[in-house]
């Protein structure tokens, strides 16, 4: 069973907008810079968004405890076992997207406009399955 929470952010597909993307990055502009709360509710949806797209859309083993590094070794493993990974391209979204995350959240050091424009633009050319997997 997929689960509906990693740690304490709500992954399930229904909690979240249908453009993850274009949502993330008008919460982003919305907020000044100074308002990092803001910021950082951008950016939590974004990476929300991501596990829940590689839990429900790829079936990636992630569980309710998973650390950023375990859903990023099991976002790269998933990938490449279903040939999903051209050139890696998908991992390496998934990578630095969970290091953007880890750096703001944990290092306080949030993303540029430009990084944070970028990451939301290619949320779903990374994480848009062909097929909808489900976990078992």
């Amino acid at each position: 069973i997929a689960p509906t929470h990693v740690q304490d952010l709500d992954i399930r597909p229904d909690s979240l907008p249908a453009d993850i993307g274009a949502a993330a990055w008008q919460a982003w502009q919305r907020a000044t810079e100074s308002d990092w709360a803001s910021r950082r509710a951008a950016l939590s949806l974004l990476y929300r968004g991501a596990l829940s797209r590689l839990v429900h859309g790829f079936a990636v083993p992630i569980a309710a405890s998973s650390t950023e590094g375990e859903c990023v070794a099991l976002a790269r493993a998933v990938f490449s076992r279903l040939g999903e990974d051209s050139g890696g391209a998908r991992s390496q979204y998934v990578a630095q997207l969970i290091e953007v995350w880890v750096r703001a959240v944990y290092g306080l050091q949030p993303p540029t406009d430009s990084m944070m424009q970028r990451l939301c633009q290619e949320f779903a050319p990374h994480l848009t399955a062909v097929e909808p997997t489900h976990a078992a």
